[in-house]
């Protein structure tokens, strides 16, 4: 009687290690075989207790004994079945990008990644303090940013550990300021005016209204324009 087998578990690949055992066989162990798939090939280990240990697999396993009394041909017990599961790979996000204060919305996409979502995080003080996101899929959409945002997604491959994706980050401009000063706001045709906006925001894009009589319209900032015709003129 070649017994039962026992010790059918699922483990991390590379880094583990465990037992699997043999109870209520008739004569002894000769010798343990092992295969990566139930159909072979089988290779011989040498071991001939009831319980062997085995460690660092990479892939799924199967082990079974060999059993033999004197007078008896060999038995070939059950298999036990070491399930292994690749280690996880959290990959990275990708779709960082830069809006504007507010009204925005955009997608975030993880790739390259081994394992399933457990979640997703996000961080307003660049990675000190990270917020949970009730999400298991692939893609974030985000919406309304009021500040620069880090995303990233914990990714799990069956019983491998957790990991972290490399993060993404969404950069939020302030909204750009109206407000803008003039050197000068009277005097005698041609009058040349310089105007500049007061925004301080190195990324905005000025375009100005500088009315008529000479005025017109410009981009840049400052601007510096020549007023040839008396009159009031609005500028914005």
């Amino acid at each position: 009687d070649a017994g039962t087998t026992s010790g059918n578990t699922t483990i991390c690949a590379v880094s583990n290690w465990g037992n699997v055992s043999v109870a209520g066989i008739t004569g002894n162990v000769i010798r343990w075989e092992m295969a990566n798939s139930p159909s072979g090939p089988w290779f011989t280990s040498s071991n001939t207790n009831t319980t062997l240990t085995y460690s660092n697999l990479i892939q799924t396993t199967y082990f079974r004994p060999v059993v033999k009394t004197a007078s008896c041909p060999e038995a070939i017990g059950g298999a036990a079945v070491i399930t292994v599961d690749n280690a996880t790979v959290a990959g990275f996000v990708i779709g960082g990008t830069s809006v504007c204060f507010g009204n925005n919305s955009g997608t975030l996409n993880l790739v390259y990644q081994n394992g399933l979502v457990n979640k997703w995080q996000q961080s307003i003080d660049n990675g000190a303090n990270w917020t949970d996101i009730v999400s298991n899929a692939t893609s974030y959409t985000f919406s309304n940013l009021t500040t620069t945002t880090l995303f990233r997604a914990e990714v799990q491959n069956g019983t491998c550990t957790a990991l972290f994706s490399a993060a993404a980050t969404v950069n939020v401009n302030p909204l750009p300021a109206g407000s803008f000063t003039a050197d000068i706001l009277k005097g005698c045709a041609p009058l040349a005016v310089n105007f500049t906006a007061q925004s301080g925001n190195s990324n905005d894009v000025y375009n100005w209204a500088l009315g008529g009589g000479g005025g017109g319209n410009a981009s840049g900032n400052p601007v510096s324009i020549v007023y040839t015709d008396p009159g009031f003129y609005s500028v914005n």
